[in-house]
């Protein structure tokens, strides 16, 4: 269990809260199904994971990445002020877990041990991948994506260029690999591969967002807000705790 909710953390910080709750979800169904267990409150765990790690870097969460932009912070600042904080409450998550669904996890745990007696093989982790040469040059591109853009910044200042310029021209330059790479379905891909719902969901959130930063509203919650916490991480922790608590509650 601790590894699935490490896993989804981790996937939230490099590729985004909402693709890591869409992958590991499909992973916990699967398990589950294989083992007949009730995925419910699995996917509540997972959900919870995926929150916190996503606040972990600026690639979390769209609104890392506006927080970043606007208050000038690159890769590793956001780090320094967010990934001690948000490991902190992983942990603490993790801890009420294992407490919470001991009962499950135990059923778990005997099932699993009662197929490997019985002598069922094991998932297969190459089963589903046809091509194994182009699964693995993928994780390359994508984890020098992931290491370019923590290091932007660095870049950045060796090269002399304007700052957070690297930090756009590297996710394009990465998708455009991938697309030429692809390029037989890359029609495909634009046609189907994108989520335009969720583009013009968030266009309208920053909308609303920029008005309500345009008019001062955001200003004097944010004036209030931090009087009450009296300190900027006290303020990210009380944040990340609310988020978890209203996923708990909704779950």
């Amino acid at each position: 269990m601790i590894s699935l909710l490490v896993l989804s953390a981790v996937m939230a910080a490099c590729v985004d809260e909402v693709t890591s709750i869409l992958f590991m979800t499909a992973l916990v169904f699967e398990l589950c199904e294989r083992y007949k267990v009730d995925p419910v409150n699995y996917v509540i765990s997972v959900v919870l994971a995926t929150n916190i790690g996503s606040s972990w870097t600026v690639l979390g969460n769209p609104i890392g990445i506006l927080l970043a932009l606007r208050a000038g912070l690159s890769f590793e600042d956001f780090m320094r002020w967010s990934f001690p904080v948000s490991l902190i409450g992983l942990i603490c998550v993790m801890v009420i877990i294992l407490v919470w669904q001991r009962g499950d996890l135990k059923a778990l745990r005997t099932r699993i041990n009662a197929q490997m007696e019985s002598g069922i093989a094991n998932l297969d982790e190459w089963a589903e991948v046809k091509d194994r040469a182009f699964f693995k040059w993928g994780i390359v591109l994508f984890l020098g994506v992931v290491v370019f853009l923590a290091l932007h910044y660095r870049l950045e200042l060796l090269f002399g260029l304007e700052r957070d310029t690297l930090l756009v021209a590297i996710s394009i330059t990465g998708a455009g690999i991938a697309m030429f790479w692809k390029r037989d379905k890359a029609e495909e891909y634009l046609e189907r591969g994108v989520s335009r719902g969720t583009l013009v969901f968030f266009m309208f959130l920053f909308s609303v967002a920029g008005s309500l930063a345009y008019t001062g509203v955001t200003g004097k919650i944010a004036g209030v807000a931090t009087g009450l916490t009296a300190s900027p991480v006290l303020l990210h922790y009380n944040y990340s705790l609310g988020g978890c608590l209203r996923l708990s509650g909704a779950g």
